[in-house]
């Protein structure tokens, strides 16, 4: 006698059909168990390479302008207010 089901993981016993020809559901004959088959959800995606790019486009821009905003040695700090040349100080 042969097999006409997989064992149910309820009874133990080899009865467990699919409920409708070509279904993913299947059950048990004998207690009724169900088990739906479908594959798993698939997991989320780590991010796209575009948006990865699109984000380190934004820092470097960001970067850029607050780099312009520093003082650089070629560039000197004048703390003196702007005074005409006859108030300027003679050092």
């Amino acid at each position: 006698m042969t097999n006409c089901g997989i064992e149910c993981p309820e009874c133990g016993k080899n009865s467990v059909v699919p409920k409708n020809s070509g279904s993913t559901e299947y059950v048990c004959l004998s207690c009724k168990f169900k088990k739906n088959s479908n594959p798993p959800p698939p997991k989320k995606e780590p991010p796209k390479l575009s948006s990865v790019a699109f984000f380190g486009a934004i820092a470097f821009l960001i970067a850029s302008v607050l780099s312009q905003l520093r003082p650089t040695p070629n560039r000197p700090i004048n703390l003196t207010p702007n005074l005409t040349l006859n108030q300027q100080i003679v050092r």
